[in-house]
């Protein structure tokens, strides 16, 4: 390689370097969520904690739901079943938990304005987004296949959307709506770090079933989770606290959840289970359940 072309090799090395080792303390230590439980059968099951009313800050529930607004849902196969529901803190809503960006971050003044804990998010009737429901210990008899389509957006200092579920093998394009640098970075579950600029998304593949963490380390308030499953039957309930699992081979089921502060685990093998929920092919159960405040 002539020499005249390492230092535009080096420029992109050297500014994430300069985002990184810029002063970027941490607002705080985010605390360990607890667990959520659910409902049984149609009816009401429960146990979680809770947050603020509308939100844990100040992103309104209608931007949350402009999110959302593009979930589609595959059209139900002859001799499947499917199943609905909503989800709603019961009990007054927790105060709101402090949150801050820290000033000594570069990006402070731009991010300031629009970021918020997300940790729980309720909308004014209490229903509460980001609810990841699925089948309990559920084996497809062939593997599933990724998923054509899966996106998280750095957007306003914040990882849009918040929690994310996905098919094993799914590459999600990681995007960024920011005029400033953010990096994705994969913990536990699958672990990748990836610099995001403005106009240049990345592709990563998610390998490994399970929880993975998210944060940027340039902005170390920014979290996010992914959740990749071996099967299909999952989904994140949206702003109106709302989810729905399609195409489910009739049968009786357990239903189990996680939240990130409601109920909250680090194994797929321990999340809350909630009951137990008949589907038959051709019709949609109901399955609305509550999550107590503490």
């Amino acid at each position: 390689m002539k020499r005249r072309y390492l230092p535009l090799l080096l420029i992109p090395i050297l500014a994430v370097l300069a985002y990184v080792v810029l002063p970027n303390a941490a607002s705080r230590a985010d605390e360990e969520p607890a667990v959520a439980p659910k409902n049984t059968e149609g009816k009401e099951v429960a146990q979680a904690t809770g947050s603020p009313k509308s939100t844990e800050g100040s992103k309104s529930v209608a931007a949350s739901a402009k999110e959302t607004a593009s979930k589609t849902y595959p059209a139900l196969l002859p001799g499947m079943g499917a199943l609905e529901g909503k989800v709603v803190l019961v009990g007054d809503p927790p105060a709101p938990e402090a949150f801050a960006v820290s000033t000594s971050n570069k990006d402070h003044a731009a991010c300031v304005a629009h970021v918020r804990s997300e940790r729980l998010t309720l909308s004014a009737d209490k229903e509460i987004r980001d609810v990841v429901i699925a089948i309990s210990g559920y084996k497809p008899k062939t593997r599933v296949k990724p998923q054509k389509s899966a996106v998280i957006n750095n957007d306003k200092c914040s990882f849009v959307p918040h929690v994310l579920a996905v098919t094993r093998g799914t590459r999600v394009q990681l995007t960024n709506n920011d005029p400033f640098m953010h990096n994705t970075h994969g913990l536990l579950g699958n672990e990748f770090n990836l610099a995001v600029m403005k106009g240049v998304p990345q592709r990563q593949r998610l390998a490994k079933p399970g929880w993975t963490a998210l944060q940027c380390d340039i902005h170390p308030w920014m979290k996010g989770h992914i959740h990749v499953f071996d099967h299909d039957l999952f989904d994140v309930s949206d702003a109106a606290g709302d989810f729905k699992l399609v195409n489910i081979p009739p049968g009786e089921y357990e239903i189990e959840v996680w939240h990130e502060k409601l109920a909250f685990s680090f194994d797929p093998k321990t999340w809350r289970k909630v009951g137990k929920v008949k589907i038959e092919a051709g019709k949609t159960a109901r399955l609305d359940f509550t999550l107590p405040t503490p």
